[in-house]
């Protein structure tokens, strides 16, 4: 398999090559699993001829990449692998697409959510909507992708019928849908999903839209959506069965977990007697273990925590540690440790990019 047996890791990524030297047919299996979800089941990627493009078509015509990912929830439990083939936004006009950004839950008014739901005793179910931007329509300019030698004869034994559209051995497709790493993708699987969630009597919240609420039989229910994991909170259990209902209705691939102890956006969540507990252990045991031994000190801010004056040049790849470091101590303060968050602010004034 692709995934290590320990899981001391969030995700392992690997590239293509990488993957099939080293795994053979597991990687395989997962590459050939993307393409048929790409072209057979989602229909999102057309092939198109290259002579029949025009001059303003070729100069637009944007790269891809491929990567395999395992991944781990934040209780260090494996949750799958898979491969994803991403398309390279950055060679798009983004003046083309001047409101692209989209929304993702507010830490504040997810940790509200949790805290209602713990006093007001609701169950919990996270919603996961697979190939989620794949749900969704490709809107406004026409997007031409190419898939590189390696994939395409992966593609070519997979589906033979392809063949008359490779030329230099690189295969051109049309995306029909949202594919991850275009500038818009974000935007219109998220206007979608809303759409959907709006349809069946859920109200945006005016300060947080993704934060989504109904009122059923005297009961709210509350969403919480970051991109396509979703956090569904009410005291009845047949609510969260009646919505899992209503989105499978809208999506092919939907997986749910209904439990009062769960990870979400790589947090432990665990809603008991009153309470909500949020925790990151697995993540700090990744952090203590990729960066070896860590002092042990009584207060995360000493009296010299602003003194950087005897602060050395770094190397180049003491730099770039130093960044992961940083960005993952900034990504823990904001969730579950506040505590520290003091001196990983001045930590993020020490990064130079």
């Amino acid at each position: 398999t692709l995934f290590r047996s320990k899981p001391t890791r969030f995700c392992y990524h690997t590239s293509v090559k990488k993957a099939l030297n080293e795994h053979g047919k597991d990687a395989y299996d997962a590459i050939i699993k993307e393409f048929k979800q790409l072209f057979k089941e989602k229909k999102a990627l057309i092939p198109v001829y290259k002579s029949g493009l025009s001059t303003r078509q070729l100069k637009k015509i944007i790269r891809s990449s491929m990567f395999l990912k395992t991944k781990f929830d934040a209780k260090g439990i494996f949750e799958k692998i898979k491969a994803r083939l991403v398309a390279d936004g950055s060679k798009q006009d983004r003046a083309l697409y001047p409101d692209n950004s989209s929304p993702t839950v507010a830490m504040q008014s997810l940790m509200m959510a949790l805290l209602i739901a713990a006093k007001e005793d609701r169950k919990a179910m996270k919603i996961d909507i697979g190939g989620a931007y794949l749900n969704a329509e490709m809107t406004g300019e026409e997007v031409i992708m190419e898939v590189d030698k390696m994939l395409t004869n992966i593609v070519k034994r997979y589906l033979p019928e392809i063949e008359p559209y490779v030329e230099d051995g690189k295969l051109l497709v049309r995306l029909d849908k949202a594919l991850y790493g275009c500038v818009q993708s974000a935007k219109l699987w998220y206007e979608k999903l809303t759409g959907v969630l709006k349809n069946i009597g859920f109200v945006p919240n005016p300060v947080d839209p993704c934060i989504m609420n109904k009122m059923i039989e005297g009961k709210q229910c509350t969403l919480s959506i970051f991109v396509d994991d979703i956090l569904a909170l009410s005291a009845d259990t047949k609510t969260l069965e009646w919505l899992l209902a209503e989105l499978k209705k809208e999506f092919d691939d939907v997986k749910a977990e209904m439990d009062n102890d769960l990870s979400y956006l790589g947090m432990h969540i665990r809603l008991t007697q009153g309470k909500a507990t949020i925790s990151m252990t697995q993540f700090v045991k990744e952090l203590l273990d990729d960066y070896g031994h860590v002092k042990e000190y009584n207060s995360p801010a000493t009296s010299k925590l602003f003194d950087a004056t005897a602060a050395e040049e770094l190397n180049e790849v003491e730099k770039k540690k130093f960044h992961t470091v940083v960005a993952k101590l900034l990504y823990l303060s904001k969730r579950t440790r506040a505590d520290i968050l003091t001196a990983v602010a001045f930590l993020c004034t020490r990064v130079k990019y």
